[in-house]
C-alpha cells in the first residue's frame, strides 16, 4: 500500500486516512480561522500554513502582521504560506506591495524557524534575491515551471520545489526537474475547489508521480516513497522519515 503526501493544496477539510498527509495553505486572512480549527481538532496528518497570497495583498486588514505572528506562536507545527510574488502583467501594479508582504513573511519564517511556501510567477530570480536577504530555514517553490538554471539556484540555496501536472507540460520545466536533487522534489495537487473529490484528487497525485517517475526512471512506488520522505523532511523535523 502506498502513502501519499500532497505538499501543496487549499483543502480546508479533514482527511481521515492517516496514510495520507497534506499541507494546506491559506491565501488570505479569512482562511486563518478554519485552518486554526484544523490545527486544533484535526487528525495529525495535516500541516497548516498561514500566510497572505500575493493576489490578495490589496484587501488585507492592517493588523495582519500581528495576527500572523500570534498564529505562528500558537501553532508551533505550522508553516508560512502561501506567499510570494506574481509579476505577470495584470499583477505588476501591486509589485511593491507584494514585496512588502513577502519580506515580512520571510522575516517571520526566519524568526520563528518555519518553512515557507512560495508562489512565483515570472519572479523566481527576484524571490531568490529576497530569500538571500532574510534567510528562512526552509523554502519551497510550489507548482514549479522554471528553467534549469533557476532549479539549480534553488537547489544550491537549500530550497525545494513541488511539482504539479502542469510542471510537465514544457520541455524547459522537465529538464529543470531532472537537474535538481531528487531529495528536494515534492508532489502537489494545488487543489482549491470548494468540495474535495477524494478519487479525483488521489488520481491527480498519482498521475503527477507517474510523470515524475518517468523522468527519474523509477516505478510509482519508489517515486511516491521518495517524495513522501522529502515532504516530511521539509515540513517537519520531528517526524521520522518513512
Amino acid at each position: 500500500m502506498y502513502k501519499l503526501f500532497d505538499a501543496h493544496n487549499h483543502i480546508f477539510d479533514f482527511l481521515l486516512d492517516l496514510n495520507t498527509k497534506y499541507a494546506t495553505c491559506s491565501s488570505k486572512i479569512t482562511d486563518w480561522g478554519i485552518l486554526s480549527e484544523i490545527c486544533l481538532t484535526g487528525p495529525q496528518n495535516a500541516f497548516c500554513g498561514f500566510g497572505i497570497h500575493p493576489w490578495y495583498v490589496q484587501n488585507t486588514p492592517e493588523n495582519w502582521q500581528k495576527d500572523l505572528a500570534e498564529l505562528l506562536g500558537k501553532f508551533p507545527q505550522s508553516f508560512i504560506g502561501e506567499t510570494g510574488l506574481d509579476l505577470s502583467l495584470r499583477r505588476r501594479d501591486t509589485q511593491k506591495l507584494q514585496e512588502e508582504f513577502l519580506k515580512f513573511q520571510l522575516k517571520l519564517a526566519a524568526e520563528f524557524n518555519r518553512p515557507i511556501v512560495l508562489h512565483s510567477v515570472r519572479a523566481v530570480d527576484r524571490v531568490l534575491h529576497l530569500i538571500k536577504q532574510h534567510s528562512p530555514p526552509k523554502f519551497l517553490f510550489h507548482r514549479f515551471t522554471g528553467s534549469v538554471q533557476q532549479a539549480q539556484n534553488i537547489d544550491a540555496m537549500g530550497g525545494y520545489i513541488s511539482v504539479h501536472l502542469d510542471s510537465f507540460r514544457s520541455l524547459k520545466a522537465q529538464n529543470a526537474i531532472k537537474n535538481i536533487n531528487p531529495q528536494k522534489i515534492l508532489l502537489e495537487s494545488d487543489w482549491d475547489k470548494p468540495k474535495l473529490d477524494l478519487k479525483l484528487w488521489e488520481n491527480q497525485l498519482l498521475d503527477t508521480a507517474n510523470q515524475l517517475g518517468e523522468l527519474w526512471s523509477l516505478d510509482l512506488q519508489s517515486t511516491l516513497k521518495q517524495c513522501y520522505s522529502n515532504a516530511l523532511r521539509f515540513y517537519s523535523q520531528k517526524l521520522p522519515l518513512e
